[in-house]
């Protein structure tokens, strides 16, 4: 059994040179003002959050912005001004988390050709049965390609399934739909198929939101106690059907490759996860990593401190290769 560990490098790796290419995390605040430069006007509780933190909206990646959001909501009863944007601002960036990660990765994702010529169709494409699929991307291009390349791909399951592809998203989607009214989380079909259509930006509001979780230290998603007093049960349910089909993979597969990855440090849960899982093996797995070449030594020493396992001998494959595209609507 083989994990494959898919991040935001590997979608922008992917779709480098075209006009919707969705950004990595760094890069954020610049991709956004690019695709609205009225961002100021359309979102007004992120402009504010902008404010606060003093600098420009294209100087600041997504973790900056989000963990100030969350901070304030959490720590912000100490301080002598509460900002009072939330939530809002946590609508205005989800929203604009939709323009960049939403339709218009789902139309790059259609127009992708069928072949196998580039680096995340071929990796996809040999994905076996019992084979875990983990994507910490917004984004459902992974999916996608997966279900075009004939794979019986299914969410996250209680347990462990060999006879299919078992997807993980423990960042959550930009097709995850929360409705307020009822309290309840869309994540899959019926049968456990992935949701693959994203969320339209102007459905955000009070009664739906996409479950996305933050780029932040101290995810609440993953606290029942949280959950439950939001009235959000599932919403833990959910993301911790994630973690366990990926401390699952971390225990028993026999090879890991990370496509567009590094393990970022703020993810302080995730590293917390993978270092027990790690603990609990009596071999070391192979591992291959993808990334551009003067990122390569920074990306390993991520990947062994992410693991908490310093036998691990990551080997670089090379960068991300670029898909071809079809004419739209071909």
């Amino acid at each position: 059994m083989r994990a494959l560990f898919i991040g935001a490098g590997a979608s922008c790796g992917t779709f480098e040179g075209s006009a919707d290419c969705p950004p990595v995390t760094k890069h954020f605040g610049r991709a956004l003002k690019e695709a609205a430069p009225n961002w100021e006007d359309e979102y007004p509780g992120l402009r504010e959050v902008v404010t606060h933190l003093g600098r420009r909206l294209e100087k600041l990646s997504m973790e900056e912005i989000w963990t100030c959001i969350d901070y304030c909501a959490k720590l912000g009863t100490v301080l002598p001004r509460r900002p009072q944007w939330d939530p809002y601002a946590t609508r205005d960036l989800k929203r604009a988390l939709l323009l960049l990660y939403g339709s218009r990765c789902d139309q790059l994702a259609e127009r992708l050709s069928r072949s196998r010529d580039y680096t995340l169709g071929e990796l996809v494409s040999r994905l076996a049965p019992g084979d875990i699929l983990i994507s910490f991307n917004y984004d459902t291009i992974a999916e996608r390609l997966a279900t075009r390349f004939g794979h019986d791909v299914r969410t996250a399951f209680p347990s462990y399934a060999k006879n299919v592809v078992q997807l993980a998203k423990p960042h959550g989607s930009v097709s995850w739909r929360m409705e307020g009214a009822t309290h309840r989380v869309l994540a899959s079909t019926a049968d456990g198929k992935p949701e693959l259509e994203a969320i339209r930006p102007e459905e955000v509001g009070p009664d739906v939101e996409p479950l996305l979780l933050g780029a932040v230290p101290i995810k609440s998603e993953l606290i029942r106690e949280v959950q439950s007093l939001y009235g959000w049960s599932e919403v833990f349910e959910v993301v911790v059907r994630q973690w366990r089909l990926i401390t699952h993979a971390v225990r028993h597969a026999e090879s890991f490759v990370v496509a567009g990855y590094g393990f970022p440090k703020e993810d302080q849960y995730g590293g917390f996860l993978l270092r027990e899982a790690m603990r609990t093996r009596t071999t070391v797995p192979t591992v291959e990593f993808y990334e551009l070449e003067k990122h390569e030594k920074r990306t390993k020493k991520a990947i062994r401190h992410a693991f908490g396992c310093e036998k691990l001998s990551p080997q670089p494959k090379g960068p991300v290769g670029r898909g071809r595209f079809t004419k739209a609507g071909s």
